[in-house]
């Protein structure tokens, strides 16, 4: 909800959307793409690998991609802007 408000966002969002302007992917790709390059880095660096690890990986792109959406349309429906995200 903070990015669509535009109320700040942090390095891993900003790099995020970033990736989504620059590439055209889509929020799910970049995000699960980020999410899964952590968790590979993390292996082998010698972290455990559990099924949240796993869950997280794949789950958080889909699961932020519709709250995006679901919160520009929130947005629109109160202020009458679509997106307070810049491209």
């Amino acid at each position: 909800m903070y990015m669509v408000a535009n109320l700040g966002i942090g390095p891993h969002d900003t790099f995020m959307l970033m990736v989504v302007h620059k590439l055209g992917w889509s929020v799910t790709r970049t995000r699960t793409t980020m999410e899964v390059t952590v968790a590979i880095v993390g292996v082998l660096l010698g972290g455990p690998l559990g099924i949240g690890t796993v869950f997280m990986a794949f789950g958080l792109g889909p699961i932020v991609q519709l709250a995006i959406a679901f919160n520009e349309k929130l947005l629109w429906q109160w202020t009458g802007v679509k997106t307070a995200i810049v491209s």
